[in-house]
């Protein structure tokens, strides 16, 4: 992955025995946060987690985070707010998938990936600590999202570009419904 993308710094990575699944920030420098079982695991989790929390730092996606939650802090009665929130962290998370799945692995090991994350936070009654979102089926709905591409390469690279772009359009459909 090409980290110098990320506002021309290369990000800290921080290790933790406190956390059960990665995540990023990006306040004054990129940092991703990993649990040390990563370090102890499959090279190729390691890997992929890392790929996949790159392209978070690459795109921004903390910042869009941030503004998200500002919006939905300020304007937390409207129900397309919210609902157009829980779309737009899902596609922050496809195209940080499609980033993962794409340099040098293939699909079926960046799912494995998730599959192992998903169930280690199980088994240790924080399945939502990995981010998969509020609710239990955004890993489903990623899984199954994965399993269609491995299928198709073509719809692939459609859904890579209109992916980008939705994520871009749900930023500014945010913007707009707090005005």
């Amino acid at each position: 992955a090409d980290v110098s993308l990320i506002r021309d710094q290369l990000p800290i990575v921080l290790i933790s025995d406190q956390i059960d699944g990665p995540y990023c920030r990006q306040l004054h420098r990129p940092t991703i946060v990993l649990p040390r079982f990563l370090l102890d695991g499959d090279r190729d989790d390691l890997r992929n987690v890392l790929l996949h929390e790159i392209e978070h730092l690459r795109t921004n996606h903390p910042l869009q985070l941030f503004m998200q939650q500002l919006v939905q802090v300020l304007c937390w009665f409207h129900p397309m707010v919210w609902s157009v929130g829980w779309r737009a962290e899902l596609t922050r998370e496809f195209v940080c998938d499609d980033a993962a799945a794409e340099s040098g692995t293939n699909i079926a090991g960046y799912l494995r990936t998730l599959l192992h994350i998903a169930e280690r936070c199980e088994r240790a009654g924080h399945a939502s600590a990995i981010r998969f979102g509020r609710a239990r089926s955004e890993i489903v709905i990623r899984a199954q999202r994965l399993v269609k591409l491995a299928k198709d390469p073509v719809l692939g690279q459609n859904h890579r570009m209109l992916g980008r772009r939705a994520a871009t359009a749900l930023l500014l459909a945010t913007t707009c419904l707090l005005s």
